[in-house]
């Protein structure tokens, strides 16, 4: 009776199998955990002091001096209320 024959497995299948199975564990323990979301001291989680400021979102601003609407669009629009920010009484 004659035995079966497997192919051995070639040497750079089991390299790529490996490296594959290794990357994933790498991935999966990379998103396993979240951290935990920092608070700042006056109780905001995940800013800065500094972020809690005028001053520093100026800074990043692209063109901080740039005018984005002028004085009489800004009273047309309040006073045809348009403005999206208008309250709205909910019924």
């Amino acid at each position: 009776m004659s035995r079966l024959a497997f192919p051995s497995p070639h040497p750079w299948r089991m390299r790529a199998l490996s490296l594959a199975v290794m990357g994933a564990a790498a991935s999966l323990s990379a998103c396993a955990a979240p951290s935990a979301l920092a608070v700042s001291p006056s109780g905001v989680p995940a800013f800065s002091e500094d972020m809690l400021t005028p001053e520093f979102w100026i800074r990043r601003a692209p063109s901080p001096d740039a005018v984005r609407l002028d004085s009489s669009s800004s009273a047309s629009a309040t006073a045809g209320g348009t403005s999206s920010m208008r309250a709205t009484a909910a019924d």
